[in-house]
């Protein structure tokens, strides 16, 4: 089969675009080959003789559009990508800053429009062509992709018949042979199986009616491959004439039988009527054991084994790799199960900072008395805490209405006030709230720490809220009345270093709640996940102390 390249530009009804493309292939040269059909404009960028890239101006053949057919991406993705799109930024580039592709998926992107364009120009038969000798324009990316495997692939589906009748005649033969430079590039490509098949089948001596035979493929198909390995340069493909048998006439062989009985010469007797009836045996002659063979057909032939050994190593080779593909897509099927299962569960385990978990709280728990607003007594003034509850009924004895001789004492002139619930034990200190203010939570958390377990578990404190950034822990610091009494524990939440936000050590869970109430700002106490009120052994097993 003798290959003849293509002129830089012509018509692609006296030249198919693989024969352009293999042209550019087997120089090796750079440049961009642009290809035009009515309105339509494509063009093919070669890098020495490999494609770098491919555009085109038809909607089908955008970015966008082949991204959305492969779903990739939605539509929805490409209009407001499309929305913030400007004049010296890619779409490609938009659509990864927006999340809305990997770097990955974006050069897998790039090869399916790749494929696009080439896919449509292989089924042109019409149309004209240019190509232009020159390096690439910069904002080119150079994808690297073989020239000889999209060749092959797309012959094979869309080569015109007669494009392959051109170097594959009717009456002649093809026995193709595969070339050192085939495998040199076989590395490079990845086509489909059945073509792969037909490469184990080219050892120089199966002509392509025996390989179509042999593999169940048609003969035709078979042909587009060797074809496209011709003109590529990547195998020799040798033609020999169709041989062609010419049946034997039947008038021969009784000739001699004539000649021979005429010999004796003696009367006339048998000279006219014998002769005459020697014809009707006619049909003996023709046997079944030795009737003609029939015309083969184009791309028909008889059914030869050859390479048999070499064939059943490359089935196994195939077949192989088939099941070490299917292995690999079970255990990565596996670990994203499991993985979703994981991320499922953590979704149903129980927040800490947003779940309220039941604690033994009094339904309503004992409050003391309010102070009165007016002087202590002498008898209160004993008492040893006024935070303390009372132990028995007697302390309740400044209920009965004053005695009448007893003058009361004078009210206060300004504005009456009562006393809050003050921590019972003295908090972590002004330490750990200037640690917080320099954003050393860490350090902060570890002083916290090192405090709370020192305290009795059997104490009651207040969770204020679960932070995971510095400016919230240094909001809440400013929303307590007393931030000598915050403190701060380490939490890892959702893979996230976090802090609990807690506030003072109290005796009992009323003096506990009376802090809740009135030492925290209305906005802590407004947010969806409220402060509770819990013991220290229980905060402190939440944060895995």
């Amino acid at each position: 089969m003798k290959f003849t390249p293509p002129p830089d530009h012509g018509t692609l009804d006296t030249s198919y675009i693989a024969d352009v493309l293999a042209a550019l292939y087997r120089s090796g040269r750079t440049g961009a080959l642009r290809v035009e059909k009515g309105v339509f404009l494509k063009t093919l960028y070669v890098q020495d003789g490999q494609v770098a890239y491919a555009s085109s101006n038809a909607q089908s053949d955008r970015l966008g559009e082949v991204l959305v057919r492969h779903g990739l991406l939605t539509p929805e993705q490409l209009d407001d990508a499309m929305k913030r799109l400007q004049p010296d930024v890619s779409l490609g580039k938009v659509l990864v800053q927006l999340g809305y592709l990997s770097p990955k998926e974006l050069v897998q992107g790039a090869h399916l429009q790749v494929a696009a364009v080439v896919d449509s120009l292989f089924q042109w038969t019409e149309g004209a062509y240019h190509f232009m000798e020159g390096p690439l324009p910069k904002q080119v990316v150079n994808l690297h992709i073989p020239l000889p495997a999209l060749v092959l692939e797309y012959t094979a589906r869309h080569a015109p018949v007669a494009w392959v009748r051109r170097y594959l005649p009717e009456d002649h033969e093809a026995r193709a042979s595969l070339l050192e430079t085939f495998y040199r590039v076989q590395p490079e490509m990845t086509l489909p199986a059945e073509i792969e098949e037909v490469f184990t089948w080219l050892d120089g001596r199966s002509t392509v009616e025996e390989i179509a035979a042999q593999t169940g493929r048609e003969a035709f198909f078979i042909a587009k491959v060797v074809v496209g390995l011709g003109v590529l340069g990547l195998a020799e493909v040798t033609l020999t004439p169709r041989p062609v048998s010419v049946p034997e006439t039947v008038p021969a062989q009784p000739e001699p039988q004539t000649e021979a009985i005429p010999a004796p010469a003696e009367t006339l007797r048998v000279a006219s009527p014998e002769p005459a009836e020697v014809p009707p045996p006619a049909p003996e002659p023709v046997r079944p054991s030795e009737a003609p063979p029939s015309p083969t057909p184009p791309f028909t032939g008889v059914v030869t084994v050859p390479q048999r050994r070499y064939r059943r190593r490359a089935v196994a080779a195939v077949r192989l790799r088939r099941l070490a593909i299917a292995v690999f897509l079970a255990v990565l099927a596996v670990g994203l199960s499991g993985l979703a299962l994981w991320v499922w569960r953590q979704g149903r385990s129980p927040q800490p900072a947003f779940t309220e978990v039941p604690t033994a709280r009094p339904s309503p728990p004992p409050m003391p008395p309010a102070p009165s607003p007016v002087a202590p007594t002498s008898q209160e003034a004993t008492k040893p805490s006024p935070t303390a509850p009372p132990s028995s009924p007697p302390a309740e004895a400044p209920a009965p209405a004053p005695s009448p001789t007893s003058p009361p004492a004078p009210a206060p002139s300004g504005p009456v006030t009562v006393e809050t619930q003050a921590p019972s034990v003295p908090g972590p200190g002004p330490e750990v709230a200037r640690l917080i203010e320099q954003g050393e939570l860490p350090t902060a958390a570890r002083r916290s720490s090192e405090w709370l377990r020192r305290q009795d578990p059997q104490a009651w404190t207040v969770q204020v809220e679960l932070a995971c950034r510095a400016e919230t822990v240094l909001q809440a610091l400013r929303q307590v009345r007393n931030p000598g009494q915050m403190y701060v524990l380490p939490k890892s939440f959702r893979g996230q270093p976090c802090y609990v936000i807690g506030y003072g050590v109290f005796s009992d869970p009323a003096a506990a709640e009376e802090a809740r109430r009135t030492h925290l700002s209305e906005e802590l106490l407004r947010q969806p996940s409220p402060p509770r009120v819990l013991s220290v052994r229980q905060i402190l097993q939440l944060v895995g102390k």
